[in-house]
C-alpha cells in the first residue's frame, strides 16, 4: 500500500508519498484528480478537506459530528476547525477566481444563514473552489470514495504526540514543535522537508502545507 498525504496550497495541491517499503516522493498537481490517477485500489489518500457535507436542513439540527468531535480533543488548537459549509453553497464558488472571493463569501454567508442560521467563516469561503472540487469529483466516482478519507492533520499531530501541539502552525515556534515531533516518528523527516524546500518556493507551498501533508501520509501509512 503506499500512502498519499494531501493538502490544498497556492499551486494547488501538494502530495507527499510513502510507499510499502518506506521510500517517499512528493509533487505540486493543478487538480486532486491528478493524485487519484496516480493510486491504486490498495491505497490510500489522505486529504486535509471537508468531505461528506450537510444540507442546510441538516445544519440547522447538528454540526458534522467529525467536526465537534475534533474540536473537543484539540482544545487550545480547537480553532483550526472551521464548520464545513453547507452543500448548498457548492454552486456560489464555481467559476470564481480570487478577485470574486468577497462576492462568494457574501452570497455563500446568505445561503448559509438562510438555511442553517450560521453565517460562513473567511476560512472555509477560501477552501469553496477546493471542496468543490473535491466534492464534484467523490460523489460520482466509486474508485475515489475507496481509496480517499478526508483528514485533519492538527488531529493527527494530537493523536500522534498524544496532546494538542501547544503553538500555532504559522508560527517559528509552531513549525518547529511539528517537525520535531515528525522526527520522532520518522527520522528522516528534517531531511525529506528540506528536500521538498529546496525544490518548490514558498509560493507555491507553504511550510504548514509540507508539514500537514507529511503527518497526513505518515497516518495514513
Amino acid at each position: 500500500m503506499t500512502a498519499y498525504g494531501v493538502d490544498g496550497c497556492k499551486a494547488g495541491w501538494f502530495y507527499f508519498r510513502i510507499d510499502a517499503n518506506g521510500a517517499v516522493g512528493w509533487s505540486v498537481v493543478a487538480q486532486f484528480q491528478e493524485v487519484v490517477d496516480l493510486a491504486q485500489p490498495s491505497d490510500r489518500i489522505f486529504v486535509d478537506i471537508p468531505i461528506g457535507l450537510l444540507d442546510g436542513e441538516q445544519r440547522k439540527h447538528r454540526e458534522r459530528r467529525c467536526d465537534t468531535s475534533a474540536r473537543k480533543r484539540l482544545g487550545k488548537r480547537r480553532s483550526s476547525v472551521f464548520p464545513a459549509p453547507i452543500r448548498e453553497i457548492m454552486t456560489a464558488c464555481k467559476g470564481k477566481d480570487d478577485e470574486g472571493r468577497r462576492d462568494v463569501f457574501r452570497r455563500g454567508s446568505e445561503i448559509n444563514r438562510k438555511a442553517s442560521s450560521t453565517g460562513l467563516t473567511s476560512q472555509s469561503c477560501a477552501l469553496l473552489p477546493k471542496i468543490w472540487e473535491v466534492d464534484h469529483l467523490l460523489r460520482p466516482c466509486e474508485r475515489a470514495r475507496g481509496i480517499v478519507r478526508e483528514v485533519h492533520p492538527e488531529v493527527c499531530f494530537w493523536a500522534l504526540a498524544g496532546k494538542p501541539m501547544q503553538h500555532n502552525k504559522k508560527t517559528p515556534s509552531g513549525f518547529i514543535e511539528r517537525l520535531a515531533l515528525l522526527e520522532e516518528l520518522c527520522p528522516k523527516a528534517p531531511s525529506d522537508f528540506e528536500s521538498v524546500r529546496n525544490c518548490l518556493p514558498c509560493k507555491q507551498v507553504a511550510d504548514d502545507d509540507i508539514l500537514d501533508a507529511m503527518i497526513a501520509a505518515l497516518t495514513a501509512s
